[in-house]
């Protein structure tokens, strides 16, 4: 019964569940398509080289 289950934050809602998920997976593909055609911002060097 929905109710019984209101009061306690550690109930399961299922259309809350699959709003997160939604929402994490894409977050996800966001920030994997962002850091794909984001180039480095520094310059990586050798130690031998210095």
């Amino acid at each position: 019964m929905l109710s019984d289950c209101f009061p306690r934050p550690l109930c399961e809602n299922p259309v809350t569940m699959e709003f997160q998920e939604m929402k994490s997976l894409s977050g996800i593909r966001s920030n994997t398509a962002m850091a794909a055609v984001m180039s480095p911002h520094l310059q990586y060097m050798s130690m031998s080289a210095l």
